[in-house]
């Protein structure tokens, strides 16, 4: 009987403990794990879960097969069939041209048609598939009520945007520019939470937000106020800078009437102050982004998730490794093949993710170069008025209340989180991986994830107060409000 030591479906730290079980072998293995009962037994022994059990067991029998040795085992495994589960859901033909194009790959010599044909054989008398029969989707409350709160959270941000840039008048241009901006934050919300309850969250929201907003302007400033006249307003005896009337002049405001060009006039500001503000949203995450994913970052975290063990690497092989997905990733070729003893780190499925998130990569700093190209063009094209400042206050508040509700998600279900972000970005089924077997969720394990996840919240949302605070100083902001009428400074004339 082949020893445990040959599986490749298990971590070593259950290899310790099966041993320390007395379970040196795979028929010992497979013995203790015939039987319903005597599985579950062996994974609360062994720390394991069940569907962890149920692996090692596919794979003892599939080593148990008949002329079965280490090399057939790297054979198999290269062909895609891991355990004696994969086997059972292959037609011969298929199995044969699989182990016959895998041995050419690996270059040995391919087992014998007939050899092949009694592996075959033998794994349908060794087990037989479970029966497929549909059971109907289980009820839901906590997948629910997490679409609700995205939803509601996404609602809320759309809400802060809107209310910031809607004119007042006409009211026609007003309910236009609610729809024009809630449109993104709908489609955001279908894909992040759809369904009933993440409608309800994110219409319920929404709609109580703008109801606020808009209908007392408790917290932000309507659009007749300072953020659309650029901070001044027609006072009797006050003119713009440097204009005497009466014995009154102000300062440090600017005027509306055109001396600042087309940036500070009413049109130009409605259709820039949004791009602003999201340009600012892009400009934070570029920033914090950059912290995190680097070479330094990557390797000091990856100590920490202790991703060499996991990998079974050594501290070297696995920087080898990790600098070459990297490089890929930024500036490479983008074919991911990095090789550690002489055998490529990523398989097919793997690369093929990594060149999709090579894509999501490119066009999110392109998007950030061309977010940080437009706060540079409006900061010099508006020479610093009051509707730049507040625009890019209300981005930094926008985006740190997203980070802070999403953030709160995910102490209790940031797994689900997880998931739905790469919903987003990639399509189905291509980002999952069996962290027994493939070396993607080895080098970045979920301890990897989760705690670069919650650094690079708490990142973003120090970027988003700074931000604020320093558009808020440079504007002479309210303290009482979100971006609240601006005092006009006078002194008397001498």
């Amino acid at each position: 009987m082949p020893p445990i030591i040959e599986l490749n479906r298990i971590e070593p730290v259950y290899l310790d403990r099966l041993e320390k079980q007395g379970i040196f072998t795979t028929g010992i293995l497979l013995e203790v794990s015939e039987t319903p009962t005597r599985r579950q037994y062996l994974a609360d022994h062994v720390g394991a879960s069940l569907a962890e059990v149920l692996a090692w067991r596919d794979e003892a029998l599939m080593l148990n097969l008949a002329a079965f040795g280490p090399t057939e085992h790297v054979l198999l495994m290269q062909a895609g069939f891991p355990g004696l589960e994969s086997i059972l859901r292959t037609d011969l033909e298929t199995f044969k041209a699989r182990i016959q194009r895998a041995a050419r790959e690996i270059k040995i010599e391919p087992p014998s048609d007939l050899t092949i044909t009694g592996w075959w054989e033998q794994a349908r008398t060794l087990e037989t598939l479970p029966d497929q029969q549909p059971v109907p989707a289980p009820a839901d409350p906590a997948g629910a009520v997490l679409r609700l709160l995205i939803g509601a959270i996404v609602g809320s941000v759309g809400a802060v945007l809107a209310a910031a840039f809607t004119p007042a008048d006409p009211p026609l241009a007003a309910i236009a520019a609610v729809v024009v901006a809630m449109a993104p934050a709908g489609a955001v919300g279908r894909l992040a939470a759809g369904g009933v309850a993440g409608f309800v969250g994110l219409s319920g929201a929404a709609f109580t937000l703008l109801a606020l907003f808009l209908g007392r302007g408790v917290i932000i400033a309507l659009p007749n106020t300072p953020l659309w006249r650029g901070g001044s307003a027609p006072v009797r005896g006050v003119r713009s800078r440097g204009v005497r009337s009466r014995g009154v002049r102000s300062r440090g405001v600017r005027s509306s009437t055109g001396y600042d060009g087309p940036m500070n006039a009413a049109a130009a500001r409605w259709l820039a102050a949004p791009a602003v503000a999201v340009a600012t949203c892009l400009v934070l995450l570029g920033v914090a982004v950059a912290v995190f994913f680097n070479p330094w970052f990557v390797a000091f975290e990856q100590s920490r998730s202790d991703a060499a063990a996991v990998s079974g690497y050594t501290p070297d092989e696995l920087r080898t490794a990790t600098d070459g997905i990297l490089g890929d990733l930024y500036l490479g070729s983008g074919n991911f093949g990095v090789t550690v003893r002489g055998t490529p780190v990523l398989d097919d499925r793997e690369r093929a993710h990594m060149r999709d998130v090579r894509g999501v990569f490119a066009g999110f700093w392109l998007a950030v170069a061309a977010a940080a190209a437009v706060l540079v063009v409006a900061r010099l094209r508006s020479r610093g008025a009051a509707w730049f400042w507040r625009a890019m206050a209300a981005g930094a508040t926008a985006l740190g209340i997203a980070v802070i509700g999403l953030g709160l998600l995910a102490i209790v279900s940031f797994d689900a989180l997880f998931e739905l972000f790469h919903r987003l970005f990639f399509a189905g089924g291509t980002y999952l991986f069996d962290p027994r077997t493939e070396r993607l969720v080895q080098l970045f394990p979920d301890a990897f994830w989760f705690e670069t996840s919650v650094l690079l919240a708490g990142v973003i949302v120090l970027l988003a107060i700074a931000v604020r605070l320093i558009a808020r100083r440079r504007v002479g902001g309210s303290p009482g409000g979100f971006a609240g009428p601006t005092p006009l400074p006078v002194e008397r004339a001498r």
